[in-house]
């Protein structure tokens, strides 16, 4: 088994729709972690309010993502939710940000339970599992409230590592 990273920083779901063929399933993998919700939350001021990927394109995006893996071969598509957000300094207020950052989130675990009954696709729910962890989302953040610090980055590998662990198991 080889890893390989085909995470771009600031994409959207559309954007890695947009090269999922030649960064990824090109390579025929057979585990894929799959996490967008925040960019595609994320709006600029040149959008008037509306966010980078609308919610019902954010749920076709996954679907046909998630779709594209099966069809490809993959064995494990875990599909992540997102850290919660404290704040944001930038254009938009912090309240409306945070609102939809949480809202994507649960467009995340509506399109994971319509594969409900397909092994292969499973939810990994990292803002119940950080939430568990530690209730103050600011001491895991950097100064934008957005990014993880070092201790984020810690307390979100401790999260991941066993369930990849298991994962890695099941396919062995």
């Amino acid at each position: 088994m080889t890893t390989q990273i085909a995470a771009v920083n600031g994409d959207t779901s559309r954007d890695a729709l947009g090269r999922l063929s030649f960064s990824v399933t090109n390579h025929s993998p057979d585990i894929v972690w799959v996490q967008f919700g925040l960019n595609d939350a994320n709006y600029w001021e040149t959008d008037r309010g509306m966010a980078r990927v609308s919610p019902q394109s954010f749920v076709a995006n996954l679907n046909e993502i998630i779709d594209k893996l099966l069809l490809c071969g993959t064995q494990r598509v875990l599909v992540a939710t997102n850290h919660k957000i404290s704040k944001i300094p930038f254009h938009m207020s912090t309240k409306q940000y945070i609102e939809n950052a949480h809202s994507y989130n649960r467009l995340i675990r509506d399109v994971v339970a319509k594969y409900a009954r397909d092994v292969r696709v499973r939810l990994v729910d990292i803002e119940k599992l950080i939430e568990d962890q530690i209730s103050d989302s600011a001491r895991i953040l950097l100064d934008d409230g957005v990014h993880l610090n070092n201790f984020g980055h810690e307390l979100y590998f401790k999260q991941v590592i066993p369930i990849l662990r298991s994962v890695i198991l099941e396919i062995s």
